[in-house]
């Protein structure tokens, strides 16, 4: 209670009575309580299935529309990326155009280029799956002796399909004569597309920079909310773009790493194994466990000794794991740090959306997330649960 307030011996004795009959001043620590009315809390309550369902329309939009989408979004990250380039070239009184078609044509050249250099090492791959994994059950065989009565089980059930041999009926055989590169190219004419749509998205964003940001702003009609607006686009371009490059050169020297260590060991194609570690890594804790268990089968399959060929594996592993522990947490980490539980549930979400674009995009769209989520004010609670 407070010592300030007068004391009335014929007042009420309980202090819960009297904090009930003391009027509360401005200067006080004591506020009235919030009463909920009960027509707020039925509205709060009938908003909730709408809220749901909201949310599943959406969800189902998002997953519909992921062949326009999807290079949309990469466009934007890309834009992030790539819009320091283009200011610093209109500093130097270089046109944004030109600048932009300058840097898509990079991208372009770049794409086909190690599209074709790539294409060859991994259509030979692809062709020497099966043989591979063959091998590789004989390699597990061999170090997993089944027991006697396992080759009794086998043995007869080989003489069983023996005696059926004698009553099935000869069948037909057909053979899929299209060529490999025809069934690759039927298959990626929707990821050229996309392809195509992503960099002409990504031309006119990054030639219209300065006017996309004036619409932005425009959109808001008070002069602190078109603060605001500046600011979060500012962070998201700052922290967002910073995170993209780092990542992008992190993921390129690992790639450059794995392809070195292959070489070494004495694995074909190790230029494929550099890139396949280098794009995988963008997906975190996913793209390293697949590229792992990819260059374990093919060191297994590739080798005589069972020895040898887990070596490119374990290779790849220690190369990783230095990655993930020292190098990107101490670069990256300085900028965006996010839950571990949030980026997985995060990227399970995207990656069954969108597959593995989902899955490349998911942490860069938590990161934006994260920074809006943050300087909102009524939306900081989820900054709270999605940063570390």
């Amino acid at each position: 209670m407070n010592p300030s307030l007068p004391t009335d011996k014929t007042g009420p004795t309980s202090i819960g009575a009297a904090t009930q009959a003391a009027d509360p001043r401005p200067g006080s620590d004591q506020r009235p309580p919030v009463e909920v009315s009960p027509r707020r809390k039925k509205r709060a309550a009938h908003s909730i299935p709408l809220i749901v369902i909201a949310g599943g329309v959406g969800l189902g939009l998002l997953w519909w529309l992921r062949p326009v989408l999807a290079p949309i979004a990469i466009a934007w990250l890309a834009k992030i990326a790539l819009t320091p380039l283009v200011r610093f070239a209109s500093r130097r009184r270089i046109p944004a155009p030109a600048t932009a078609g300058l840097l898509v044509v990079l991208i372009l050249g770049t794409t086909v280029g190690g599209a074709l250099s790539l294409s060859e090492p991994a259509n030979q791959w692809l062709r020497r799956l099966p043989k591979d994994i063959r091998t590789l059950q004989q390699r597990w065989e061999e170090v997993n002796r089944p027991s006697k009565e396992m080759i009794e089980v086998v043995d007869a059930v080989d003489e069983l399909v023996d005696s059926a041999k004698e009553d099935v009926v000869a069948t037909v055989r057909v053979v899929d004569t299209t060529p490999f590169m025809v069934k690759v190219f039927n298959q990626a004419r929707g990821v050229l597309a996309q392809f195509a749509l992503f960099l002409v998205l990504l031309y006119f964003m990054l030639a219209n920079d300065r006017v996309l940001m004036k619409k932005w702003t425009r959109i808001v009609q008070t002069s602190e909310a078109q603060e605001r607006v500046r600011k979060i686009c500012a962070t998201i371009e700052s922290q967002c773009g910073s995170y993209l490059i780092s990542i992008s050169l992190i993921n390129a020297g690992l790639g450059l790493a794995v392809g070195l260590a292959t070489a070494a060991l004495g694995l074909p194609n190790p230029i494929l194994w550099g890139a396949v570690a280098a794009i995988l890594n963008f997906v975190p804790f996913l793209g390293a466990a697949v590229g792992i268990a990819v260059v374990l089968v093919v060191g297994i399959s590739s080798t005589e000794s069972l020895g040898a060929g887990v070596l490119p594996g374990a290779a790849y592993l220690f190369l990783t794991s230095i990655e993930g522990l020292l190098i990107t947490p101490s670069i990256v980490g300085r900028s965006i740090r996010l839950s571990p539980v949030a980026v997985l549930m995060w990227l399970m979400l995207w990656g069954w959306l969108w597959g593995l674009a989902g899955a490349l995009l998911a942490v860069p769209l938590l990161a934006a997330l994260a920074i809006v989520c943050r300087n909102v004010p009524r939306w900081r609670a989820v900054a709270t649960l999605v940063e570390a």
